[in-house]
């Protein structure tokens, strides 16, 4: 589902509906599931996405990344 979700969400190119998904499908999915290099990656690319196009969303970018990084002892 998330795959389908992201490719979708990518082929609108709409940055709001891919910041969307890559928040709360992605990030939010992937904590759950406790997978840190998954939350990395998409933290990461939610990163890009929004330093591009949508700001408002780098405060849950950096929490999620954050997480991540503590997660795989790389602070």
């Amino acid at each position: 589902m998330l795959r389908g979700d992201l490719c979708e969400a990518r082929e609108l190119g709409h940055p709001f509906s891919l910041v969307d998904v890559l928040c709360h499908a992605g990030c939010l999915f992937n904590e759950m599931l406790r997978d840190a290099q998954a939350l990395k990656d998409n933290a990461e690319e939610l990163m890009r996405l929004s330093n591009e196009k949508v700001p408002a969303w780098l405060g849950a970018e950096t929490c999620f990344r954050g997480e991540a990084l503590a997660k795989l002892g790389q602070v």
